[in-house]
C-alpha cells in the first residue's frame, strides 16, 4: 500500500504521542517509585522508633516509681513500676518484631540484656523496705541508676540507628526524585524538540510542492501555458502536480487550436474585408486602425500598410465621422448610425457606424463603412434643386390661392349653403397645409445650401416649454387630451434661436396630439441631461413607434407606417432633426408599439 500523504503525517504525529507517551508513563513510574520508597521506609522504621521511644519512656518511668519507692515506700510506687515494666516488655517485644535494618537485632538483643540486669536491680531494690534516704540515694545511684542508664542508652542506639536509616533512605529518595527529574526533564525536552523540528520538516516539506504549485499556476493565469510542476511522490500532492501538468498540456493544446483558428478567422476576415466593395475600417477600442480594405484607404487619402496600427484620427485628421467613431467604440452609439459624408475628388462616400463588442457586452471597437454615394449624391443635389425651385415657384401660387379663398369665405360665404360652405373651408385648410409645406421644402433647402441663419440667445427652457404648451393647449383640450409641462426654473439657460427651438416643440407636439386618442396624456418635460445640456421631452400615451421605424423616420418624406393618424407631409421630423443639430444638439426617439413615444432633443448651455 503507498504511502499516502495522510498516513506520512498521522504516523510522524503518531511518534510524537508515543514519546510524549513514554515521557508521561516515566513519569507515573518514577512517582510511584518513589512514594513506595517514601512508604517503606515509614513502614519499617518509624515503628523501631516509635518502639524505642515507648522503651525510654517506660524505662523512665519505672526509674521514676523505684526512686519514689526508695524515698517513700509507697505501693503506688511500687505499682508503677511494675505497670511500666510491662509497658516495657511489650515495647521491646514491637522492637523484636520490626527488626528491617543489618545489626538491629543486636541492638535489640543488647536492650533485652540490659534490662535483664536493670530489672534484677529493680527487683532487689524493691524486695525490701525502703532505707533511710541517705542509704537511699547512695544505693539508687549506685546499682539503679547506671543500670537505668546502660537500658536508656541501648533504647536511644537502636533508635538513633533507625532514624539515621530513614535519614540515608530520604537522602536516596531525594536524590533518586531529582534524577527522575532530570531524567524526564531530558525525555520530555528531546520529546518537545522531535516534535518542533519534525513539524518544521513537515511543513517544509508540505510548503514547497504548494508554493511551486502556486508558483506555476500563476504563470498560467498570465497565459504561459508552459509552466510546469515537478512530480513528487506517488502521494496526494504528487498526484495533484501530474494533474496540474495535464491541465497545462490541456491548456497548450487548446491555445494552439485557438491560435490555429484565430488565424484563420483573421484571414477569412481580411479576405471578407478585401472582397466588399464599399470601403470597410475596423478600429479597436482605442481608435487604432486594425484593418481597411483599398476603397477605405482610397477614401481617406492613404494605403492599407500605412494605416494600419495607427490611430484614426491621424490616418484621417478632421474628418467628420471621428466623432461618431469615438463614441461607437466606447459603445455609445447605435448599430448603422450615419457620421456624415467623406468627399474625394472624384467620389463622396457616406460613413456609417457600428460598434463592436464582446460576448460580454463589452466595447471592442467599431466598424466605419464608407459606402459610395456619389450618384446618390448627385441625385440628391438635383433633387434638393428641384424641390428648392419648386416650393418658390409655388409660393405665390399658394399665396395667391390664399387670398382667393379668404375673400370668397368674406364676401360669398354668407350668402353659400351648408355645403358650399364647407368645401369652402376644406379649400382654406389645403391652401394653410400647402402654405406649410412649401415653408418646410424652403427651410430644408436653406439647410441643405447652408443659408439657414439662426439668431441663438440664452432661453430659459421653462419659457420655451410654457410657450410651446399655450400655443397647443386650445387644440389639445379640444381633442380631449390632458396635456404637462414640467420645467424646472433653477435649469441654465440654453444657446437657442427662441422662434427655431419653438418650431422643433411644435412640430413635435402637433405630432403628439395627432398620434394620441381622445382621454390620453401629452407631457412635455425639461430636465438636465447629466453632460452639461438640457434634455426636452416630448410624451404621448398614443399607438407608438415599432423598433425597425424609428431609425427612419427622421428622413424626408417618411411617415410611420399603418398610423391611425392621417395628414403630415413627413418633413416635420427631418426639419427638427435639422434645427437640433443647426444648434449644435441632438435628437432621438424611445418607442415601443402600444406604450407611446418620447420624443427628445438636447440643447447645450449658454456659454458651453
Amino acid at each position: 500500500m503507498p504511502l499516502t500523504l495522510r498516513r506520512r503525517i498521522l504516523a510522524g504525529y503518531g511518534l510524537v504521542l508515543a514519546l510524549l507517551a513514554v515521557v508521561f508513563a516515566s513519569a507515573l513510574v518514577a512517582f510511584a517509585r518513589l512514594g513506595r520508597s517514601s512508604e517503606t521506609i515509614v513502614r519499617e522504621n518509624y515503628g523501631s522508633i516509635r518502639a524505642a521511644d515507648g522503651m525510654v519512656d517506660a524505662l523512665e518511668r519505672q526509674d521514676s516509681g523505684a526512686l519514689l519507692y526508695l524515698l517513700g515506700g509507697s505501693d503506688e510506687a511500687r505499682a508503677q513500676v511494675a505497670t511500666h515494666a510491662a509497658a516495657f516488655d511489650r515495647w521491646l517485644a514491637q522492637a523484636g518484631r520490626t527488626l528491617t535494618i543489618p545489626g538491629e537485632a543486636g541492638y535489640v538483643a543488647r536492650i533485652g540484656q540490659a534490662d535483664r540486669a536493670y530489672g534484677a536491680a529493680l527487683a532487689a531494690a524493691l524486695a525490701v523496705p525502703p532505707p533511710p534516704p541517705d542509704e537511699a540515694r547512695a544505693l539508687y545511684e549506685r546499682r539503679l541508676h547506671p543500670a537505668f542508664l546502660g537500658v536508656r542508652r541501648a533504647a536511644v542506639a537502636l533508635r538513633d540507628l533507625n532514624q539515621r536509616t530513614m535519614a540515608e533512605a530520604a537522602d536516596r529518595d531525594r536524590d533518586a526524585s531529582r534524577t527522575g527529574v532530570l531524567a524526564l526533564a531530558l525525555l520530555g525536552g528531546g520529546a518537545l524538540l522531535f516534535g518542533l523540528v519534525f513539524s518544521v520538516l513537515l511543513s517544509t516539506r508540505l510548503a514547497a510542492p504548494v508554493r511551486r504549485l502556486e508558483g506555476a499556476a500563476r504563470r498560467v493565469a498570465t497565459g504561459d501555458y508552459d509552466a510546469e510542476v515537478p512530480e513528487g511522490p506517488a502521494d496526494e500532492l504528487g498526484r495533484l502536480a501530474t494533474a496540474f501538468n495535464e491541465m497545462a498540456a490541456a491548456l497548450r493544446a487548446y491555445r494552439a487550436l485557438e491560435g490555429e483558428r484565430a488565424v484563420q478567422e483573421q484571414r477569412r476576415s481580411a479576405a471578407v474585408v478585401q472582397a466588399i466593395e464599399d470601403g470597410v475600417v475596423v478600429v479597436d477600442a482605442r481608435l487604432g486602425v486594425l484593418d481597411l480594405n483599398p476603397v477605405a484607404a482610397a477614401a481617406l487619402g492613404t494605403r492599407p500598410e500605412e494605416a494600419r496600427g495607427r490611430p484614426l484620427d491621424a490616418v484621417a485628421p478632421g474628418a467628420p465621422f471621428l466623432t461618431a467613431v469615438r463614441a461607437a467604440a466606447a459603445g455609445h452609439a447605435a448599430p448603422g448610425a450615419t457620421a456624415g459624408y467623406v468627399a474625394t475628388t472624384a467620389s463622396e462616400y457616406e460613413a456609417v457606424v457600428t460598434p463592436m463588442a464582446g460576448p460580454s457586452g463589452a466595447p471592442l471597437g467599431a466598424v466605419l463603412l464608407l459606402r459610395d454615394v456619389t450618384a446618390l449624391r448627385a441625385l440628391d443635389r438635383l433633387r434638393r434643386a428641384f424641390v428648392a425651385t419648386a416650393s418658390h415657384e409655388l409660393r405665390t401660387p399658394i399665396t395667391s390661392l390664399g387670398m382667393s379663398v379668404g375673400l370668397l369665405e368674406e364676401q360669398a360665404g354668407p350668402h353659400l349653403d351648408d355645403r358650399g360652405r364647407t368645401l369652402l373651408a376644406a379649400a382654406a385648410e389645403d391652401v394653410e397645409r400647402l402654405r406649410a409645406l412649401a415653408d418646410d421644402l424652403l427651410d430644408l433647402s436653406r439647410i441643405d445650401e447652408g443659408r439657414l441663419d439662426l439668431l441663438p440667445t440664452p432661453e430659459a427652457p421653462a419659457a420655451l416649454v410654457e410657450d410651446a404648451v399655450a400655443a397647443f393647449s386650445m387644440q389639445a383640450e379640444a381633442a380631449g387630451l390632458t396635456m404637462t409641462a414640467d420645467a424646472p426654473d433653477t435649469l441654465p439657460d440654453v444657446r437657442a434661436d427662441r422662434a427655431r427651438v419653438g418650431r422643433v416643440l411644435a412640430n413635435l407636439l402637433a405630432n403628439a396630439l395627432r398620434h394620441t386618442p381622445g382621454g390620453g396624456s401629452v407631457y412635455v418635460r425639461a430636465r438636465p441631461d447629466g453632460t452639461g445640456a438640457v434634455r426636452f421631452e416630448v410624451e404621448d400615451t398614443g399607438e407608438g413607434i415599432a423598433a425597425g421605424d424609428q431609425a427612419r423616420i427622421f428622413e424626408r418624406f417618411v411617415q410611420v407606417p399603418g398610423s391611425r393618424a392621417a395628414g403630415g407631409s413627413g418633413l416635420g421630423l427631418t426639419l427638427a432633426r435639422e434645427l437640433v443639430e443647426a444648434h449644435g444638439g441632438r435628437i432621438g426617439v424611445e418607442s415601443a408599439p402600444g406604450s407611446g413615444s418620447v420624443f427628445w432633443f438636447v440643447l447645450p448651455v449658454w456659454g458651453e
